[in-house]
């Protein structure tokens, strides 16, 4: 059964799935692969990575936490949570190629302060052979 939860309430390992991950954007570096940046209203004209099928996927979330800088202004737009999740396989099993995406919630735009909660992971010991 799955219902709504605040993003500022998504912890390690919580299955979360959200149309509002459809649109999405691929930040650019020069070093390492960006999460995909999501939350946006329509399609990004540059660096676009958007993908209709994300919003129904489900994703466990790997990372989340408080982002942001407070040392310049301190204001109440300067922090947020932020949350980076990795797409499971379409049978809900972990994919370690899965895409990653990120996202925040208590910034100035591109917010999502809902998602949907499906349930968690949990980890499992596989000893050596």
């Amino acid at each position: 059964m799955s219902k709504s939860k605040a993003t500022q309430d998504l912890r390690r390992f919580d299955v979360i799935t959200s149309p509002q991950f459809n649109f999405g954007t691929r930040q650019v570096s020069r070093f390492d692969e960006k999460p995909i940046e999501v939350g946006f209203d329509e399609p990004v004209q540059r660096d676009d990575a958007s993908d209709e099928t994300r919003g129904q996927a489900r994703f466990v979330v790997i990372n989340a936490g408080y982002g942001g800088e407070t040392i310049a202004y301190g204001g109440p737009h300067d922090t947020w949570w932020e949350v980076t999740a990795q797409r499971l396989a379409a049978d809900g099993s972990y994919d370690p190629d899965g895409e990653i995406i990120q996202f925040k919630s208590g910034g100035w735009d591109r917010n999502i302060d809902q998602v949907i909660y499906l349930g968690r992971m949990t980890l499992s010991f596989v000893p050596a052979e």
